[in-house]
């Protein structure tokens, strides 16, 4: 069950579920999501174009919260189901972690990742954060990461995920966020042991991927940040 708030966080109403749309338009920020069993008939007289509202619920199949904003630019109904075409404010949601999540469910395949293609790997990182979170610990003794997984700049962030916690593990989507989930699991008296197979491969591949805000040698950052936390070694 999902509900809707306006800004003052006075209920609106709820729906069975929520959807996301694939949405055509290409708009950065703009996002088309469809919702079910909506308890009212009147959705395109309650959300007013222009105005802010808060979508909460939990991701049923995982019994997790989930919640965002958005700003409504357009509201469409069609065979009883409402469509809502807005801006979402994003944080750690990106649009397409909840399809994700959903799809791969019941799929025994592990680094799901590795058939998304560059950027669309922060949905799958997303998705990870909203069904796991930030670990506060790690009863790993030593952590093995596979460099010929890390393909590009985000598949580091989805295999040090991996590696830690398995699949849907998240240790961050950025290197500021990677260094605060390495100091949540950190442990007194005890270092982690990261051993990075194919490393020079690993570093070619960030460097020839990252992103433009972002300098090319980011990747030794990345090491100094994993020296910090852990006794790496590098093979």
């Amino acid at each position: 069950m999902y509900f809707i708030f306006d800004e003052k966080e006075k209920l609106l109403l709820s729906c069975d579920d929520y959807i996301e749309c694939h949405d055509f338009s290409n708009s950065e920020s703009k996002y088309l999501f469809a919702l079910t069993g909506v308890s009212t008939d009147k959705v395109d007289t309650i959300l007013s174009k222009g105005k802010m509202y808060a979508l909460k619920g939990k991701i049923k199949e995982f019994n997790k919260e989930f919640d965002f904003f958005f700003i409504v630019s357009d509201v469409i109904k069609f065979n009883n189901t409402w469509y809502i075409y807005a801006n979402i404010l994003l944080d750690m949601y990106k649009v397409g972690a909840i399809s994700l999540l959903r799809s791969q469910n019941n799929n025994n395949k592990e680094r799901i990742w590795l058939d998304m293609i560059k950027e669309s790997k922060k949905i799958y990182i997303s998705a990870s954060y909203l069904i796991n979170g930030v670990k506060k610990e790690c009863n790993k003794e030593t952590i093995v990461i596979e460099g010929k997984y890390i393909h590009d700049y985000y598949a580091f962030y989805c295999e040090f995920g991996y590696a830690f916690f398995g699949k849907f593990g998240y240790m961050g989507n950025n290197l500021d966020a990677f260094n605060d989930c390495l100091i949540e699991i950190g442990r007194k008296g005890k270092t982690i042991n990261v051993i990075w197979k194919d490393s020079e491969l690993s570093f070619k591949a960030i460097a020839n991927t990252t992103p433009e805000d972002l300098y090319k040698t980011i990747y030794h950052d990345m090491v100094m940040t994993i020296e910090e936390h852990c006794n790496l070694i590098l093979e």
